[in-house]
């Protein structure tokens, strides 16, 4: 079993210190820039955005040993040109956003900000009032307008956290594997505790972004599942696909190791 790591600033710390070599891993593991959910083999574990699991939740379980959770701010921004709600309809434009930053955005632009959204595009939107960004991007202060954390907008409405990524194993996983992959887990996380320093400077290396900034992003990451981030886990999926328009419903979580 082979461990596939998505790559984004989200998830940085992660394959930071895994390229970095900080940490013995003990499984295979590979890093793809916007891993999705085809890209993951029967016999693959990954750690995904959240809105891949919907498309994988037949072949595979979670484990809660890593994740990346967002407490009350992220790595998702809404820029406007406006005042939000001084907009009552747009298109939504996705830049570098991912499926997790997608179910985000659907899940607060008309819950909480009250735009009626035409459309979620990631292609150009000329006529768009609305913009939702990820990453690097989402972390440069604008040059004009109006910028909104949908982290912060998605706490105030649920009084949630934010599950931007998940650890998922095969269904067919043997107790072996699975052992195998917490250990790896715990192994990472520790990693990321015992060499922030280096791996903060290695992210502002490669990124350009401010170290302050990224500091007080990261201070607000958690990197496991607890069991209070389950409710808004399974909340984020189904408030953000209430059209089942991102892909496959998801009724329920499934863990691994239980019923």
């Amino acid at each position: 079993m082979r461990l596939l790591l998505d790559e984004s600033l989200a998830t940085l710390p992660v394959t930071e210190t895994v390229r970095g070599e900080l940490a013995a891993p003990g499984l295979p593991i590979e890093i793809l820039h916007g891993l999705k959910a085809a890209d993951v083999g029967p016999d693959d574990a990954a750690l995904i955005n959240t809105g891949e699991y919907g498309e994988l939740q037949e072949t595979h379980q979670l484990l809660p040993d890593l994740a990346v959770v967002f407490d009350k701010e992220g790595p998702v921004m809404m820029r406007t040109p406006v005042r939000p709600d001084e907009i009552e309809r747009t298109p939504i434009r996705l830049i570098d956003a991912g499926s997790s930053a997608e179910l985000l955005a659907r899940a607060t632009m008309n819950s909480f900000f009250g735009i009626m959204p035409d459309g979620f595009l990631r292609d150009d939107a000329p006529d768009s009032q609305a913009v939702v960004v990820e990453g690097a991007m989402a972390l440069t202060p604008p040059e004009a307008g109006f910028n909104e954390d949908l982290t912060r907008a998605w706490f105030i409405l649920t009084s949630e956290a934010y599950v931007s990524h998940l650890l998922v194993i095969p269904n067919e996983a043997s107790e072996q594997q699975r052992a195998a992959l917490v250990k790896t887990a715990t192994t990472l996380k520790t990693a990321i505790a015992e060499h922030r320093r280096d791996i903060r400077t290695r992210i502002v290396e490669s990124t350009g972004l401010d170290r302050d900034r990224l500091t007080a992003l990261f201070q607000a990451t958690r990197w496991s599942l607890e069991p209070e981030d389950r409710r808004a886990l399974l909340l984020l999926l189904q408030l953000g696909n209430k059209s089942r328009q991102a892909g496959p419903y998801v009724s329920k979580l499934q863990f691994a190791g239980e019923e």
